[in-house]
């Protein structure tokens, strides 16, 4: 800390020009005050100067050691705060579990139950009270279904697909899998049939197989392999200096955008979840990345629930059927095809959108 470095220097001026002026002068007194019993001698001065030398570095350390100690402080506060609080979405353990779809034939669902294998029933949510996100969703999703959410920033699509794992509940109507209500159904096997996606790519300071294999316990190394190979991550993986091995450093600052989703890819694939969630997933990559990444997720998007957050044309065209929000509410659904030329809120956002391509 420089000014305790500046306090230290400045204490031992003082020391070596009152000592000076006590053995030069053999006063008894400074300032008035009695510094000592009889005049000092010069070697006297010298062992005061030694002792001083040998308390200074642990004095420095100290100071050190305090302000260390008040981050710590600080830290603590923080992370205290952070277990003290308490989840929103309430667990039911004792819950239904919900069992896994096969993706070979993944419409076929239990008889007497809503067509439908994710329903959204009269939905609103608000993160704070007052102001409502969502209002009055109903929307039903079939097994193996594509759904592209588009709307403005800000229209609730992201909100929307969080209800889906329960990172909240609605403050209103209900979200349905299989026609059980998910907050009566056990949450490990609810999050045990989602995997997600996002334009945010959450990466850890390891190695490369171990991103890849978080989440997927008892995952044999030729399983993360293939996942790598389907996301056609393993090439990029083989040229690191460690390949699998290798450290990617915090929030993966070591590897490309395109790399890093592509890790993320690698581990949904890895965790072959019944329903995807995408959310805006080729944000960060670039033209050549974008196009990998597009190749391998529509591979693994057969036969699986998938939902995508995106305005991407090529993505758009694969989807069942495309969700168009604008504030809040469901403004339409349909093709893309049936949306140019029946939705005037769709064909804003390709406007929009194709206005921004050309300008990029």
């Amino acid at each position: 800390d420089p000014i305790i470095e500046i306090l230290a220097v400045a204490a031992v001026a003082a020391a070596l020009l009152a000592g000076s002026h006590l053995v030069l002068h053999q006063a008894t007194h400074l300032f008035g005050m009695r510094m000592s019993e009889q005049p000092l001698e010069a070697a006297e001065l010298l062992q005061l100067y030694g002792l001083l030398l040998a308390i200074a570095d642990p004095v420095r350390k100290l100071s050190s050691v305090f302000t260390r100690i008040q981050s710590a402080c600080a830290a603590a506060d923080r992370i205290f705060d952070f277990i003290d609080r308490r989840p929103r979405v309430k667990t039911n353990s004792d819950g239904p579990r919900l069992r896994r779809r096969s993706t070979a034939s993944p419409v076929a669902g239990p008889p007497g139950l809503s067509p439908y294998y994710i329903e959204f029933r009269d939905v609103c949510f608000s993160y704070q009270p007052g102001h409502p996100i969502l209002y009055d969703i109903h929307l039903g999703v079939r097994a193996g279904e594509t759904i592209a959410l588009v709307g403005a920033n800000g229209s609730g699509k992201s909100t929307l697909l969080g209800l889906i794992p329960r990172f909240y509940d609605p403050d209103h109507g209900s979200v349905f899998i299989d026609g059980h209500d998910l907050r009566r159904v056990n949450l490990r096997s609810l999050r045990q049939l989602v995997g997600i996606v996002t334009q945010d790519t959450i990466l850890f300071d390891d190695t490369i197989y171990n991103n890849i294999a978080y989440g997927s316990r008892g995952a044999k190394r030729e399983e993360v392999e293939a996942a790598a190979r389907r996301a056609f991550a393993h090439e990029f993986i083989l040229a690191q200096p460690k390949g699998y091995e290798t450290r990617i450093g915090e929030i993966g600052s070591k590897l490309s955008g395109g790399q890093r989703q592509r890790l993320a890819l690698a581990r949904v694939i890895l965790r072959n979840p019944s329903i995807l969630i995408l959310d805006e997933f080729t944000s960060a990559a670039d033209t050549e990345s974008e196009a990998l990444i597009h190749r391998a997720m529509k591979e693994f998007m057969v036969g699986r629930t998938t939902f995508v957050i995106t305005h991407r044309l090529h993505t758009l065209e694969i989807a069942d059927r495309i969700v168009v929000l604008e504030k809040g509410r469901i403004a339409a659904v349909g093709t893309h095809a049936e949306l140019l030329t029946g939705c005037p809120a769709y064909q804003r956002l390709q406007e929009a959108y194709n206005h921004q391509r050309l300008c990029a």
